[in-house]
Formats: C-alpha cells, structure tokens, sequence
C-alpha cells in the first residue's frame, strides 16, 4: 500500500481600502506522505517473475525469492521507500493609483519546500552476496522575491501610451544532505543507527544559493491598432555571472503596421 496522502490549501484575497489603494495577497500550502516503491526495481521483477510462480504459499505467507528473483508483491510489502513533502508558498501586494494613467505596485513573495526520503531495502530481498542497504535524504529550499513597478496608461485621440519602469531582487537557496547505510544488524529496525557500514561515496552534503537583481523598463505605443511600436530595456546581475561581468544588458524593440 502506498498509503499516498495530501493535503493541498489555497487562498486569495483581495481587498480594497481606499479608491485608490488595494492589497492582494494569496496563500498555498501543500503536504505530502507517501510510502513508495522503487520504480527500477518493481519493474525488473515484474518482468522476471514468471507468471505461473505463486507470490504466496498455501498458509498465505509471501513467497520468498525463487531462484534469485523476487515477486513485485514481496517488494511492495517488504520493501521500505517513504517520503514527506512539505511546500508553503506566499504572495503579498500593494497597489496605489497615483493618478488615473499613473500606478505604482509592490509586490512580496516567498516560498519554502522541505524534503524527507527514507529507504530501506531488506535481508529477504537480497541474494546470498547482497547487502541490507538504507538511506535517509533531506532537502531544504528556500527562496523570496521583491518586485515594484512604476505603472503609465494614457489614451487621448486614438493615441494609447504605455510604459513601465520596475525594480526587482531575487535570492534562492537550496540545502540537500544524505546519509547512507549498508550491512544492518537486522530487519527489524531500518533507521540507520541499525546499520553498520557508511560507505563515503554515498554520503553526502551539498548547498547552493544565488541571487539576482534587476532594474527594467518597457514603453508601448499604438495608433488606433495600426501602428504598434514597443522597446524594451532590461539590467540584470547575477551572482551566477562571472565576477568580472556580473551585469546584463538585454534590449529589444518591435514595430507593426497593419
């Protein structure tokens, strides 16, 4: 059984203080609980597994191995592959008409995702050289964004004119860290203070993080919907550029007559 369980909320709202003045925010959390199986290995014994082979005896025990293989049920029953999930995401904004063509935005956003695996394979799903394994993997990732925009929309005579000047930064961060197992002392505990081999390879820590700033602006003009014109101006930096060019500029322009 996977025992899969989720549970997923959201929320928005929106709320007008003022003619001019309006806060919007929105909310969603997400958990997961799962008890899975090993893909690869469920599938290798699906195709090795002969169909005229019984997954359990006459008392209604599982079949062991046959012959070195072993049945997709024994797998799924025996075989330990949990995992929990927990994701928050965030959003908070305000947005002030300063006149009736001229709005200023900001904008708040976070998000956060935590990871946990765990894994243990059993004696009964080993042959005679094989060895009890497990691991325990965990993962944190974080990130949060601020955006403000400076808003222009006039329309007067068939003319309409639209620009727009914006700020942004940007941080994310990423935590992964695995702890692997071989040899346990029995099947009866499968946490990996039961085991009696770590082998380095395969234990592991990582982290990474970047962060990324940008100023940006757009501008538009369109004549009745025949003439079109729009540019674009964009400046980023980044702390993935190198250190001696951590600065992007990106421009670009468009024209259409129809």
């Amino acid at each position: 059984k996977s025992n899969y369980k989720r549970l997923t909320t959201r929320m928005n709202a929106s709320y007008n203080v003022s003619r001019r003045l309006t806060v919007s925010n929105n909310f969603n959390l997400n958990v997961v609980n799962n008890n899975g199986i090993d893909a690869e290995q469920m599938v290798n014994s699906l195709y090795t597994w002969l169909p005229y082979w019984n997954v359990t005896d006459v008392s209604g025990n599982v079949m062991p191995a046959v012959g070195g293989k072993y049945s997709a049920y024994l797998r799924a029953e025996q075989e330990k592959n949990q995992m929990k999930q927990f994701s928050v995401n965030a959003q908070v904004a305000v947005q002030y008409k300063i006149t009736d063509w001229l709005s200023f935005k900001a904008s708040f956003a976070g998000s956060v995702r935590t990871l946990k695996k765990y894994f243990f394979r059993p004696t009964t799903l080993l042959s005679s050289t094989g060895h009890t394994t497990g691991y325990d993997l965990t993962g944190l990732n974080y990130s949060w964004r601020n955006e403000d925009y400076l808003q222009f929309n006039k329309k007067f005579l068939g003319h309409k004119v639209s620009a727009m000047l914006g700020f942004g930064v940007y941080d994310y961060h990423v935590e992964n860290a695995q702890v692997y197992g071989m040899d346990f002392n029995n099947d009866y505990v499968w946490t990996l203070n039961n085991a009696t081999v770590f082998p380095v390879s395969k234990n592991y820590s990582n982290q990474t993080e970047h962060g990324m700033m940008s100023v940006f602006t757009r501008a538009s003009y369109d004549y009745k919907g025949k003439y079109l014109f729009a540019g674009n101006l964009r400046l980023d930096g980044s702390s993935r550029f190198s250190k001696s060019n951590r600065w992007g500029f990106f421009p670009s322009a468009s024209a259409e007559i129809t």
